[in-house]
Protein backbone atom coordinates (compact mmCIF):
# COMPACT_ATOMS: atom_id res chain seq x y z
CA UNK A 1 0.00 0.00 0.00
CA UNK A 2 3.03 2.56 0.49
CA UNK A 3 3.25 3.26 -3.15
CA UNK A 4 -0.49 3.38 -3.32
CA UNK A 5 -1.94 6.78 -4.41
CA UNK A 6 -2.55 8.73 -1.86
CA UNK A 7 0.05 7.07 0.57
CA UNK A 8 2.48 6.78 -2.62
CA UNK A 9 3.71 8.15 -6.10
CA UNK A 10 1.59 5.49 -7.34
CA UNK A 11 4.38 3.87 -9.17
CA UNK A 12 3.46 0.12 -7.19
CA UNK A 13 6.24 -1.69 -8.90
CA UNK A 14 6.90 -4.37 -11.83
CA UNK A 15 6.01 -7.55 -12.17
CA UNK A 16 9.01 -9.48 -14.38
CA UNK A 17 7.81 -13.05 -14.69
CA UNK A 18 9.09 -15.32 -17.91
CA UNK A 19 6.42 -15.30 -20.34
CA UNK A 20 4.13 -18.75 -20.10
CA UNK A 21 4.78 -18.91 -16.46
CA UNK A 22 1.32 -18.03 -15.00
CA UNK A 23 1.31 -13.86 -15.02
CA UNK A 24 -2.61 -14.25 -16.27
CA UNK A 25 -2.87 -16.39 -12.88
CA UNK A 26 -0.79 -14.03 -10.69
CA UNK A 27 -2.90 -10.55 -11.88
CA UNK A 28 -6.22 -12.80 -11.12
CA UNK A 29 -5.16 -13.55 -7.64
CA UNK A 30 -3.36 -9.74 -7.03
CA UNK A 31 -6.96 -8.60 -7.93
CA UNK A 32 -8.38 -11.05 -5.58
CA UNK A 33 -6.56 -9.24 -2.43
CA UNK A 34 -7.08 -5.97 -3.58
CA UNK A 35 -10.49 -6.27 -3.02
CA UNK A 36 -9.58 -7.53 0.16
CA UNK A 37 -7.72 -4.92 1.55
CA UNK A 38 -10.42 -2.55 3.70
CA UNK A 39 -8.08 0.99 2.13
CA UNK A 40 -8.87 0.69 -0.96
CA UNK A 41 -12.79 0.37 -0.45
CA UNK A 42 -13.76 -1.80 -3.44
CA UNK A 43 -11.38 -0.51 -5.73
CA UNK A 44 -11.90 -0.43 -9.39
CA UNK A 45 -9.52 -2.61 -11.57
CA UNK A 46 -8.41 -1.42 -15.47
CA UNK A 47 -6.75 -4.44 -16.92
CA UNK A 48 -4.39 -3.00 -19.93
CA UNK A 49 -3.84 -4.67 -22.65
CA UNK A 50 -1.77 -3.87 -26.04
CA UNK A 51 -4.11 -5.54 -28.75
CA UNK A 52 -7.58 -7.04 -27.76
CA UNK A 53 -7.48 -10.01 -30.79
CA UNK A 54 -3.69 -10.76 -29.72
CA UNK A 55 -4.99 -10.77 -25.69
CA UNK A 56 -8.34 -12.69 -25.36
CA UNK A 57 -6.38 -15.04 -23.32
CA UNK A 58 -6.39 -12.77 -20.08
CA UNK A 59 -9.45 -11.98 -20.60
CA UNK A 60 -10.90 -15.72 -20.74
CA UNK A 61 -8.79 -16.15 -17.75
CA UNK A 62 -10.02 -13.85 -15.26
CA UNK A 63 -13.98 -14.51 -16.13
CA UNK A 64 -12.84 -17.97 -15.14
CA UNK A 65 -12.01 -16.74 -11.80
CA UNK A 66 -15.17 -14.18 -11.57
CA UNK A 67 -15.72 -15.57 -7.98
CA UNK A 68 -12.21 -14.26 -7.21
CA UNK A 69 -11.89 -10.84 -9.47
CA UNK A 70 -15.57 -10.04 -8.96
CA UNK A 71 -17.72 -8.60 -11.86
CA UNK A 72 -15.57 -8.78 -15.25
CA UNK A 73 -16.33 -5.82 -17.95
CA UNK A 74 -14.95 -5.39 -21.09
CA UNK A 75 -14.99 -2.05 -22.98
CA UNK A 76 -15.52 -2.24 -26.54
CA UNK A 77 -15.59 1.03 -27.74
CA UNK A 78 -14.49 4.19 -26.37
CA UNK A 79 -18.10 5.51 -25.18
CA UNK A 80 -18.26 2.10 -23.28
CA UNK A 81 -14.91 2.91 -21.70
CA UNK A 82 -15.54 6.28 -20.84
CA UNK A 83 -19.14 5.35 -19.09
CA UNK A 84 -17.82 2.02 -17.78
CA UNK A 85 -15.28 4.47 -15.52
CA UNK A 86 -17.43 7.42 -15.04
CA UNK A 87 -19.21 5.36 -12.59
CA UNK A 88 -19.11 4.29 -8.87
CA UNK A 89 -15.69 1.93 -8.22
CA UNK A 90 -15.68 -1.70 -8.04
CA UNK A 91 -14.95 -4.34 -10.67
CA UNK A 92 -13.07 -5.40 -13.71
CA UNK A 93 -12.73 -3.36 -16.27
CA UNK A 94 -10.77 -4.08 -19.60
CA UNK A 95 -9.54 -2.42 -22.07
CA UNK A 96 -7.07 -1.91 -24.88
CA UNK A 97 -4.29 1.48 -24.26
CA UNK A 98 -5.98 2.85 -27.64
CA UNK A 99 -9.51 3.46 -26.40
CA UNK A 100 -7.75 6.08 -24.59
CA UNK A 101 -8.17 8.17 -27.25
CA UNK A 102 -9.61 11.79 -28.53
CA UNK A 103 -12.81 11.92 -29.29
CA UNK A 104 -14.42 14.27 -32.33
CA UNK A 105 -17.39 16.79 -31.26
CA UNK A 106 -19.38 19.50 -32.02
CA UNK A 107 -16.13 21.45 -31.52
CA UNK A 108 -14.14 19.61 -33.46
CA UNK A 109 -11.17 17.20 -31.90
CA UNK A 110 -10.45 17.53 -28.14
CA UNK A 111 -7.45 18.95 -27.16
CA UNK A 112 -6.68 16.49 -24.38
CA UNK A 113 -8.66 13.36 -22.44
CA UNK A 114 -10.74 14.47 -20.36
CA UNK A 115 -11.00 13.45 -16.77
CA UNK A 116 -13.45 10.08 -15.99
CA UNK A 117 -12.63 9.73 -12.43
CA UNK A 118 -10.39 11.05 -9.52
CA UNK A 119 -11.09 8.38 -6.88
CA UNK A 120 -8.09 7.09 -5.63
CA UNK A 121 -8.92 3.28 -5.83
CA UNK A 122 -8.50 2.86 -9.14
CA UNK A 123 -5.68 0.37 -9.97
CA UNK A 124 -4.67 -0.18 -13.58
CA UNK A 125 -2.95 -3.51 -14.27
CA UNK A 126 -0.38 -2.73 -17.46
CA UNK A 127 -0.24 -6.13 -19.37
CA UNK A 128 3.00 -6.91 -21.28
CA UNK A 129 3.96 -2.87 -19.78
CA UNK A 130 7.05 -2.64 -21.51
CA UNK A 131 4.89 -2.12 -25.39
CA UNK A 132 2.41 0.94 -24.25
CA UNK A 133 3.46 2.81 -21.39
CA UNK A 134 5.87 4.78 -22.59
CA UNK A 135 3.83 7.35 -24.46
CA UNK A 136 3.62 9.95 -21.17
CA UNK A 137 4.47 13.34 -22.85
CA UNK A 138 2.21 12.97 -26.40
CA UNK A 139 0.17 9.45 -26.59
CA UNK A 140 -2.23 6.89 -25.21
CA UNK A 141 -0.49 6.34 -22.16
CA UNK A 142 -0.73 10.40 -21.09
CA UNK A 143 -4.09 10.00 -22.08
CA UNK A 144 -4.86 7.44 -19.60
CA UNK A 145 -3.36 9.24 -16.88
CA UNK A 146 -5.39 12.14 -17.50
CA UNK A 147 -8.21 10.37 -17.75
CA UNK A 148 -7.26 8.95 -14.35
CA UNK A 149 -5.48 11.57 -12.47
CA UNK A 150 -5.37 9.32 -9.18
CA UNK A 151 -4.60 5.69 -10.30
CA UNK A 152 -2.07 3.39 -9.30
CA UNK A 153 -0.15 1.85 -11.96
CA UNK A 154 1.73 -1.74 -11.45
CA UNK A 155 3.35 -3.74 -14.78
CA UNK A 156 3.36 -6.91 -15.59
CA UNK A 157 6.38 -8.16 -18.24
CA UNK A 158 8.26 -11.26 -19.54
CA UNK A 159 10.31 -8.93 -21.03
CA UNK A 160 11.55 -5.82 -19.83
CA UNK A 161 12.75 -2.69 -21.93
CA UNK A 162 14.78 -0.02 -20.79
CA UNK A 163 15.76 1.38 -24.28
CA UNK A 164 15.91 5.31 -23.98
CA UNK A 165 12.45 6.37 -23.42
CA UNK A 166 11.10 2.71 -22.97
CA UNK A 167 12.35 2.06 -19.42
CA UNK A 168 10.12 -0.47 -17.18
CA UNK A 169 11.33 0.75 -14.14
CA UNK A 170 11.09 4.07 -14.27
CA UNK A 171 7.50 4.03 -15.85
CA UNK A 172 6.10 1.53 -13.02
CA UNK A 173 8.59 1.48 -10.30
CA UNK A 174 10.98 -0.69 -8.72
CA UNK A 175 11.20 -4.49 -10.02
CA UNK A 176 8.60 -6.21 -7.24
CA UNK A 177 9.74 -10.12 -8.19
CA UNK A 178 11.39 -12.00 -10.94
CA UNK A 179 10.80 -15.16 -11.80
CA UNK A 180 13.03 -15.75 -14.83
CA UNK A 181 13.84 -18.37 -17.18
CA UNK A 182 15.85 -20.59 -14.96
CA UNK A 183 13.77 -20.41 -12.43
CA UNK A 184 10.52 -21.77 -14.73
CA UNK A 185 12.57 -24.27 -16.17
CA UNK A 186 13.69 -25.48 -12.96
CA UNK A 187 10.22 -25.76 -11.46
CA UNK A 188 8.84 -27.22 -14.20
CA UNK A 189 6.61 -24.10 -14.72
CA UNK A 190 8.01 -24.29 -18.87
CA UNK A 191 9.88 -26.76 -20.73
CA UNK A 192 13.28 -25.77 -22.50
CA UNK A 193 13.32 -24.63 -25.73
CA UNK A 194 15.90 -25.34 -28.23
CA UNK A 195 17.17 -23.51 -31.28
CA UNK A 196 17.81 -25.41 -35.32
CA UNK A 197 18.91 -23.20 -38.06
CA UNK A 198 17.38 -24.72 -41.10
CA UNK A 199 18.42 -21.81 -43.15
CA UNK A 200 16.59 -21.05 -46.54
CA UNK A 201 19.03 -18.85 -48.88
CA UNK A 202 17.31 -15.29 -49.24
CA UNK A 203 18.10 -14.16 -53.19
CA UNK A 204 18.19 -10.60 -52.85
CA UNK A 205 19.25 -9.82 -56.32
CA UNK A 206 22.82 -9.34 -55.29
CA UNK A 207 25.27 -10.03 -52.40
CA UNK A 208 25.58 -6.49 -51.76
CA UNK A 209 22.22 -5.90 -51.18
CA UNK A 210 22.61 -4.43 -47.22
CA UNK A 211 25.52 -2.14 -48.49
CA UNK A 212 23.73 -0.31 -51.38
CA UNK A 213 20.44 -0.46 -49.44
CA UNK A 214 22.40 1.88 -46.66
CA UNK A 215 23.47 4.22 -49.51
CA UNK A 216 20.13 5.10 -51.16
CA UNK A 217 18.08 5.31 -47.57
CA UNK A 218 20.87 7.20 -45.98
CA UNK A 219 18.59 10.56 -45.45
CA UNK A 220 15.43 8.50 -44.77
CA UNK A 221 13.95 8.30 -41.19
CA UNK A 222 14.80 5.09 -39.78
CA UNK A 223 11.05 3.65 -39.97
CA UNK A 224 11.05 4.42 -43.58
CA UNK A 225 14.22 2.72 -43.79
CA UNK A 226 13.49 -0.26 -42.24
CA UNK A 227 10.03 -0.60 -44.16
CA UNK A 228 12.08 -0.37 -47.36
CA UNK A 229 14.24 -2.67 -46.18
CA UNK A 230 11.55 -5.37 -45.00
CA UNK A 231 9.85 -5.09 -48.45
CA UNK A 232 12.84 -6.37 -49.63
CA UNK A 233 13.05 -9.32 -47.52
CA UNK A 234 9.32 -10.08 -47.65
CA UNK A 235 10.03 -10.08 -51.52
CA UNK A 236 12.88 -12.68 -51.55
CA UNK A 237 11.78 -14.35 -48.69
CA UNK A 238 7.70 -14.94 -50.53
CA UNK A 239 10.12 -16.67 -54.32
CA UNK A 240 8.25 -19.13 -55.77
CA UNK A 241 11.17 -21.73 -55.54
CA UNK A 242 12.51 -20.86 -51.81
CA UNK A 243 8.43 -20.87 -50.90
CA UNK A 244 8.55 -24.81 -52.23
CA UNK A 245 11.59 -25.51 -50.51
CA UNK A 246 10.88 -24.41 -47.34
CA UNK A 247 7.08 -26.02 -47.38
CA UNK A 248 8.88 -29.22 -47.99
CA UNK A 249 11.36 -28.99 -45.79
CA UNK A 250 8.50 -28.16 -43.25
CA UNK A 251 6.77 -30.78 -43.72
CA UNK A 252 9.55 -33.08 -43.47
CA UNK A 253 10.41 -31.71 -40.49
CA UNK A 254 6.75 -32.16 -38.79
CA UNK A 255 6.90 -35.50 -39.66
CA UNK A 256 9.80 -36.95 -38.24
CA UNK A 257 8.99 -34.75 -35.07
CA UNK A 258 5.40 -36.24 -34.75
CA UNK A 259 4.88 -39.74 -36.37
CA UNK A 260 8.63 -41.35 -36.22
CA UNK A 261 11.44 -41.23 -33.84
CA UNK A 262 10.22 -38.53 -31.26
CA UNK A 263 6.64 -39.32 -31.62
CA UNK A 264 5.47 -35.89 -30.43
CA UNK A 265 1.43 -35.40 -30.70
CA UNK A 266 0.34 -31.64 -30.65
CA UNK A 267 0.45 -28.88 -32.64
CA UNK A 268 2.98 -26.66 -34.48
CA UNK A 269 2.52 -22.76 -35.62
CA UNK A 270 4.63 -21.36 -38.67
CA UNK A 271 5.20 -17.47 -38.47
CA UNK A 272 6.31 -15.86 -41.77
CA UNK A 273 7.14 -12.36 -43.22
CA UNK A 274 3.66 -11.31 -44.80
CA UNK A 275 -0.36 -11.99 -45.09
CA UNK A 276 0.94 -13.05 -49.08
CA UNK A 277 4.05 -15.19 -47.75
CA UNK A 278 1.26 -17.23 -45.52
CA UNK A 279 -1.41 -17.85 -48.33
CA UNK A 280 1.89 -18.58 -50.54
CA UNK A 281 3.18 -20.71 -47.70
CA UNK A 282 -0.44 -22.31 -47.19
CA UNK A 283 -0.71 -23.07 -51.25
CA UNK A 284 2.61 -24.80 -51.48
CA UNK A 285 2.35 -27.18 -47.83
CA UNK A 286 -1.20 -28.01 -49.47
CA UNK A 287 -0.49 -29.14 -52.34
CA UNK A 288 2.52 -32.02 -50.68
CA UNK A 289 1.30 -35.68 -50.23
CA UNK A 290 0.60 -36.67 -46.37
CA UNK A 291 0.32 -32.87 -45.20
CA UNK A 292 -1.69 -32.69 -42.42
CA UNK A 293 -4.79 -30.26 -41.80
CA UNK A 294 -3.56 -26.69 -42.07
CA UNK A 295 -5.23 -22.65 -41.77
CA UNK A 296 -4.21 -19.70 -42.14
CA UNK A 297 -4.68 -16.85 -39.66
CA UNK A 298 -4.77 -13.64 -40.03
CA UNK A 299 -6.24 -10.02 -40.48
CA UNK A 300 -8.21 -9.41 -43.94
CA UNK A 301 -10.10 -7.27 -45.62
CA UNK A 302 -12.10 -8.85 -48.26
CA UNK A 303 -13.11 -5.67 -50.11
CA UNK A 304 -9.21 -4.81 -50.93
CA UNK A 305 -7.46 -8.05 -50.48
CA UNK A 306 -6.84 -10.49 -53.56
CA UNK A 307 -9.36 -12.59 -54.37
CA UNK A 308 -7.36 -15.56 -54.30
CA UNK A 309 -7.46 -14.83 -50.48
CA UNK A 310 -11.16 -15.53 -49.63
CA UNK A 311 -10.53 -18.90 -48.75
CA UNK A 312 -8.78 -17.48 -45.46
CA UNK A 313 -11.04 -14.75 -44.54
CA UNK A 314 -12.69 -15.54 -41.44
CA UNK A 315 -15.20 -13.43 -38.70
CA UNK A 316 -14.27 -13.11 -35.33
CA UNK A 317 -16.88 -16.16 -34.34
CA UNK A 318 -14.72 -18.29 -37.21
CA UNK A 319 -11.08 -17.32 -36.19
CA UNK A 320 -12.69 -18.24 -32.05
CA UNK A 321 -13.55 -21.48 -33.53
CA UNK A 322 -10.11 -22.14 -35.46
CA UNK A 323 -8.44 -21.19 -32.03
CA UNK A 324 -10.56 -23.85 -30.59
CA UNK A 325 -9.98 -26.75 -33.22
CA UNK A 326 -6.32 -26.00 -32.76
CA UNK A 327 -5.79 -25.97 -29.16
CA UNK A 328 -7.26 -29.41 -28.96
CA UNK A 329 -4.53 -32.49 -28.99
CA UNK A 330 -7.03 -34.51 -31.00
CA UNK A 331 -8.44 -32.06 -33.60
CA UNK A 332 -6.93 -33.09 -36.34
CA UNK A 333 -5.67 -29.32 -37.07
CA UNK A 334 -2.30 -29.83 -36.77
CA UNK A 335 -0.39 -26.46 -38.31
CA UNK A 336 -1.30 -22.95 -38.23
CA UNK A 337 0.49 -19.71 -40.66
CA UNK A 338 0.50 -16.66 -39.00
CA UNK A 339 2.30 -13.21 -39.58
CA UNK A 340 0.97 -11.53 -35.93
CA UNK A 341 -1.92 -13.09 -34.42
CA UNK A 342 -1.74 -15.69 -31.90
CA UNK A 343 2.02 -14.78 -31.34
CA UNK A 344 1.54 -12.94 -27.98
CA UNK A 345 -1.65 -13.82 -25.55
CA UNK A 346 -2.11 -17.21 -27.07
CA UNK A 347 -1.93 -19.97 -24.75
CA UNK A 348 -1.45 -23.49 -26.75
CA UNK A 349 0.24 -26.06 -24.02
CA UNK A 350 -0.38 -28.75 -26.90
CA UNK A 351 2.12 -26.38 -29.43
CA UNK A 352 5.87 -27.92 -29.14
CA UNK A 353 7.31 -26.63 -32.64
CA UNK A 354 7.39 -22.89 -34.05
CA UNK A 355 8.98 -22.71 -37.79
CA UNK A 356 9.89 -19.03 -38.31
CA UNK A 357 10.86 -17.42 -41.47
CA UNK A 358 9.96 -14.18 -40.60
CA UNK A 359 12.38 -11.34 -39.65
CA UNK A 360 11.55 -10.78 -35.44
CA UNK A 361 13.60 -9.07 -32.50
CA UNK A 362 13.91 -7.68 -28.64
CA UNK A 363 10.66 -8.80 -26.79
CA UNK A 364 8.31 -9.81 -30.06
CA UNK A 365 10.76 -12.30 -30.56
CA UNK A 366 10.97 -13.35 -27.23
CA UNK A 367 7.86 -13.65 -26.81
CA UNK A 368 7.15 -15.10 -30.22
CA UNK A 369 9.95 -18.42 -28.77
CA UNK A 370 8.02 -18.61 -25.68
CA UNK A 371 5.12 -19.62 -27.24
CA UNK A 372 6.22 -23.20 -27.47
CA UNK A 373 7.35 -23.24 -23.75
CA UNK A 374 4.45 -24.17 -21.83
CA UNK A 375 3.85 -27.68 -20.43
CA UNK A 376 1.76 -30.14 -21.48
CA UNK A 377 1.81 -33.81 -20.78
CA UNK A 378 4.66 -35.09 -21.40
CA UNK A 379 5.89 -32.48 -23.60
CA UNK A 380 10.00 -33.26 -23.26
CA UNK A 381 10.47 -29.70 -25.06
CA UNK A 382 10.10 -26.91 -27.33
CA UNK A 383 11.82 -26.14 -30.73
CA UNK A 384 12.47 -23.06 -32.62
CA UNK A 385 13.34 -23.50 -36.43
CA UNK A 386 15.01 -20.90 -37.74
CA UNK A 387 14.77 -20.40 -41.50
CA UNK A 388 15.42 -16.94 -41.75
CA UNK A 389 18.14 -16.33 -40.01
CA UNK A 390 17.07 -15.02 -36.49
CA UNK A 391 20.06 -16.68 -34.48
CA UNK A 392 21.98 -13.72 -33.52
CA UNK A 393 18.82 -11.71 -33.00
CA UNK A 394 18.14 -14.41 -30.35
CA UNK A 395 21.21 -14.12 -29.01
CA UNK A 396 20.67 -10.09 -28.21
CA UNK A 397 17.23 -11.13 -27.06
CA UNK A 398 19.09 -12.67 -24.35
CA UNK A 399 21.95 -10.62 -23.98
CA UNK A 400 18.98 -8.00 -23.35
CA UNK A 401 17.18 -10.60 -20.84
CA UNK A 402 20.16 -11.45 -18.72
CA UNK A 403 21.48 -7.63 -18.19
CA UNK A 404 18.40 -6.88 -16.70
CA UNK A 405 19.06 -9.46 -14.30
CA UNK A 406 17.59 -12.80 -15.91
CA UNK A 407 18.87 -16.12 -15.75
CA UNK A 408 18.62 -18.68 -18.35
CA UNK A 409 18.55 -18.65 -21.80
CA UNK A 410 15.32 -17.75 -24.35
CA UNK A 411 16.39 -20.93 -26.79
CA UNK A 412 19.47 -23.58 -26.11
CA UNK A 413 21.81 -24.14 -28.53
CA UNK A 414 23.18 -27.44 -30.29
CA UNK A 415 26.01 -28.10 -28.04
CA UNK A 416 23.54 -27.71 -24.83
CA UNK A 417 20.99 -29.95 -26.65
CA UNK A 418 23.71 -32.67 -27.78
CA UNK A 419 24.91 -32.42 -23.10
CA UNK A 420 21.65 -32.82 -22.40
CA UNK A 421 20.88 -35.79 -25.36
CA UNK A 422 24.15 -37.34 -23.56
CA UNK A 423 23.23 -36.98 -19.82
CA UNK A 424 19.59 -38.64 -20.59
CA UNK A 425 21.11 -41.71 -22.47
CA UNK A 426 23.44 -41.96 -19.04
CA UNK A 427 19.80 -42.00 -17.15
CA UNK A 428 18.40 -44.73 -19.90
CA UNK A 429 20.88 -46.88 -19.94
CA UNK A 430 21.33 -47.02 -16.27
CA UNK A 431 17.73 -48.82 -16.98
CA UNK A 432 18.45 -51.31 -18.95
CA UNK A 433 18.75 -54.80 -17.56
CA UNK A 434 22.03 -55.92 -16.40
CA UNK A 435 23.94 -59.60 -17.06
CA UNK A 436 24.43 -61.20 -20.29
CA UNK A 437 22.26 -61.63 -23.10
CA UNK A 438 22.00 -64.85 -25.13
CA UNK A 439 19.96 -64.62 -28.95
CA UNK A 440 19.16 -67.70 -30.55
CA UNK A 441 19.37 -69.06 -32.96
CA UNK A 442 21.96 -67.61 -35.02
CA UNK A 443 21.36 -67.25 -38.14
CA UNK A 444 24.07 -66.51 -40.82
CA UNK A 445 26.84 -65.09 -38.61
CA UNK A 446 30.31 -67.11 -39.41
CA UNK A 447 32.59 -65.54 -36.31
CA UNK A 448 31.95 -62.34 -34.73
CA UNK A 449 33.23 -60.29 -37.82
CA UNK A 450 30.81 -61.53 -40.14
CA UNK A 451 27.40 -59.50 -38.99
CA UNK A 452 24.12 -59.12 -41.82
CA UNK A 453 23.23 -55.52 -41.69
CA UNK A 454 19.68 -55.53 -43.48
CA UNK A 455 16.51 -57.76 -43.10
CA UNK A 456 17.00 -59.12 -46.90
CA UNK A 457 19.67 -61.81 -48.23
CA UNK A 458 22.90 -59.39 -48.52
CA UNK A 459 25.18 -59.31 -45.50
CA UNK A 460 27.41 -56.99 -45.34
CA UNK A 461 31.37 -57.66 -43.90
CA UNK A 462 32.72 -55.82 -40.84
CA UNK A 463 36.22 -54.46 -40.88
CA UNK A 464 38.47 -57.19 -39.42
CA UNK A 465 39.85 -55.01 -36.60
CA UNK A 466 36.51 -53.38 -35.87
CA UNK A 467 36.17 -50.56 -33.72
CA UNK A 468 33.29 -51.70 -31.65
CA UNK A 469 34.25 -53.99 -28.74
CA UNK A 470 32.66 -57.27 -30.59
CA UNK A 471 35.61 -59.35 -30.73
CA UNK A 472 36.08 -62.86 -31.60
CA UNK A 473 36.25 -65.44 -28.84
CA UNK A 474 38.86 -67.02 -30.80
CA UNK A 475 41.22 -64.37 -30.56
CA UNK A 476 40.48 -63.39 -27.05
CA UNK A 477 39.77 -65.03 -23.88
CA UNK A 478 37.73 -62.51 -22.65
CA UNK A 479 34.75 -62.37 -24.88
CA UNK A 480 31.95 -62.53 -23.04
CA UNK A 481 32.38 -58.68 -22.36
CA UNK A 482 31.67 -58.13 -25.53
CA UNK A 483 29.66 -60.60 -27.35
CA UNK A 484 30.58 -63.72 -29.28
CA UNK A 485 29.09 -66.90 -30.88
CA UNK A 486 28.43 -69.87 -28.73
CA UNK A 487 27.51 -73.06 -30.55
CA UNK A 488 24.57 -71.44 -32.34
CA UNK A 489 24.05 -68.31 -29.98
CA UNK A 490 24.90 -65.06 -29.67
CA UNK A 491 25.98 -64.04 -26.36
CA UNK A 492 27.01 -60.76 -24.64
CA UNK A 493 28.20 -59.74 -21.56
CA UNK A 494 25.31 -57.51 -21.06
CA UNK A 495 22.66 -55.08 -23.63
CA UNK A 496 25.27 -52.14 -23.15
CA UNK A 497 27.52 -54.40 -25.10
CA UNK A 498 25.70 -55.64 -27.67
CA UNK A 499 23.89 -51.98 -28.38
CA UNK A 500 27.06 -51.01 -30.67
CA UNK A 501 25.92 -53.85 -32.80
CA UNK A 502 22.27 -52.93 -32.99
CA UNK A 503 21.41 -52.10 -36.31
CA UNK A 504 24.00 -54.60 -37.67
CA UNK A 505 21.81 -57.72 -36.45
CA UNK A 506 18.88 -59.38 -38.33
CA UNK A 507 15.43 -57.84 -37.64
CA UNK A 508 14.67 -61.16 -35.29
CA UNK A 509 17.67 -60.48 -33.28
CA UNK A 510 17.21 -57.18 -32.73
CA UNK A 511 13.55 -57.34 -31.49
CA UNK A 512 14.93 -60.07 -28.94
CA UNK A 513 17.27 -57.30 -28.07
CA UNK A 514 14.63 -54.98 -27.68
CA UNK A 515 12.11 -57.69 -26.01
CA UNK A 516 14.94 -58.37 -23.24
CA UNK A 517 14.75 -54.80 -22.11
CA UNK A 518 11.22 -54.41 -22.46
CA UNK A 519 10.68 -57.78 -20.17
CA UNK A 520 12.49 -55.94 -17.75
CA UNK A 521 11.41 -52.46 -17.49
CA UNK A 522 7.65 -53.65 -17.62
CA UNK A 523 8.10 -55.03 -14.45
CA UNK A 524 8.12 -52.11 -12.57
CA UNK A 525 5.83 -49.57 -13.50
CA UNK A 526 7.30 -46.46 -12.16
CA UNK A 527 10.50 -47.15 -14.03
CA UNK A 528 9.10 -48.11 -16.99
CA UNK A 529 6.80 -44.48 -17.09
CA UNK A 530 10.75 -42.68 -16.06
CA UNK A 531 12.09 -44.32 -19.61
CA UNK A 532 9.16 -43.97 -21.37
CA UNK A 533 9.54 -40.05 -20.75
CA UNK A 534 12.92 -40.27 -21.11
CA UNK A 535 12.74 -41.96 -24.18
CA UNK A 536 10.40 -39.29 -25.42
CA UNK A 537 13.02 -35.97 -24.38
CA UNK A 538 15.77 -37.85 -25.92
CA UNK A 539 13.58 -38.37 -29.39
CA UNK A 540 12.81 -34.71 -29.25
CA UNK A 541 16.49 -33.66 -29.21
CA UNK A 542 17.51 -36.31 -31.86
CA UNK A 543 16.32 -33.89 -34.89
CA UNK A 544 18.53 -30.89 -33.37
CA UNK A 545 21.66 -32.83 -32.60
CA UNK A 546 21.90 -34.92 -35.86
CA UNK A 547 24.37 -32.44 -37.54
CA UNK A 548 26.63 -32.35 -34.64
CA UNK A 549 29.99 -32.91 -35.08
CA UNK A 550 29.81 -35.91 -32.86
CA UNK A 551 26.25 -37.72 -33.30
CA UNK A 552 28.25 -40.86 -34.34
CA UNK A 553 29.04 -41.31 -30.14
CA UNK A 554 25.27 -41.10 -29.26
CA UNK A 555 23.69 -42.35 -32.93
CA UNK A 556 23.75 -46.27 -31.64
CA UNK A 557 22.33 -45.88 -28.27
CA UNK A 558 19.49 -43.11 -29.57
CA UNK A 559 18.45 -45.90 -32.19
CA UNK A 560 18.43 -48.63 -29.31
CA UNK A 561 16.27 -46.74 -27.02
CA UNK A 562 13.72 -45.12 -29.26
CA UNK A 563 13.11 -49.20 -30.32
CA UNK A 564 12.46 -49.81 -27.03
CA UNK A 565 10.79 -46.86 -26.19
CA UNK A 566 8.43 -47.66 -29.16
CA UNK A 567 7.31 -51.45 -27.75
CA UNK A 568 7.00 -50.03 -24.33
CA UNK A 569 4.14 -47.51 -25.69
CA UNK A 570 2.60 -50.82 -27.27
CA UNK A 571 2.78 -52.77 -24.63
CA UNK A 572 1.10 -49.90 -22.30
CA UNK A 573 -0.79 -48.69 -24.93
CA UNK A 574 -2.06 -51.65 -26.80
CA UNK A 575 -4.92 -50.17 -28.75
CA UNK A 576 -2.67 -47.18 -30.34
CA UNK A 577 -1.29 -48.06 -33.17
CA UNK A 578 2.70 -47.31 -34.08
CA UNK A 579 2.26 -45.63 -37.27
CA UNK A 580 5.02 -47.11 -40.12
CA UNK A 581 6.56 -45.41 -42.78
CA UNK A 582 5.18 -45.66 -46.32
CA UNK A 583 7.34 -48.41 -46.71
CA UNK A 584 6.01 -50.35 -44.10
CA UNK A 585 9.09 -50.26 -41.46
CA UNK A 586 9.02 -48.48 -38.36
CA UNK A 587 11.15 -45.42 -38.62
CA UNK A 588 12.39 -44.09 -35.37
CA UNK A 589 14.36 -41.27 -36.37
CA UNK A 590 16.61 -39.00 -38.68
CA UNK A 591 18.93 -41.04 -36.78
CA UNK A 592 18.09 -44.71 -38.36
CA UNK A 593 19.78 -46.81 -40.37
CA UNK A 594 18.57 -49.90 -41.98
Amino acid sequence: MKSVKPYGDGRIGVVWHTTRSGKSITMAIYTGILRQLPELKNPTIVVQVDRFDLNRQLFDDFVAAKDLVGDVHIANTTDELRSLLSGDSGGVVFSTVQKFNLKDNANGRELEHPVLSTLDNIIVIADECHRTQYGLIDGYANNLRRALPQASFIGFTGTPVDRKDADTVAVFGDIIHAYDIRQATEDKAVVPIYYEPRLAKLHLGNAQFEEEAEEITGGLEENEKNRILWAATEDAAGSAGRVEAIAKDILQHYTSRTKYGANLDGKTMIVCMSRRNCVKLYDALTALEGCPEVAVIMTTNIAKDPVAWNPHVRSKEEIEGIKARFKDPDDPLKLVIVRDMWLTGFDNPAMHTLYVDKVMSGHNLIQAVNCVATVFRDKPSGLIVDYIEIGDRLRDATKKYTSAGGEGQVALDIEEAFELAKETISQLREMLPGGEVKIVPLRGLQGCSNIQQSDNAETTKQPQQPSTPLKSAARNSEALASGCPQGDSLVFASVHAAIPYFSALPKGDRLKLVQHAVNHLVADDEVCKTFMLNEKILSSLAPIIKSHANINELSADIIYLQHVGAALRKVKNPNKNIKVSHQGKRAYSPLHRK
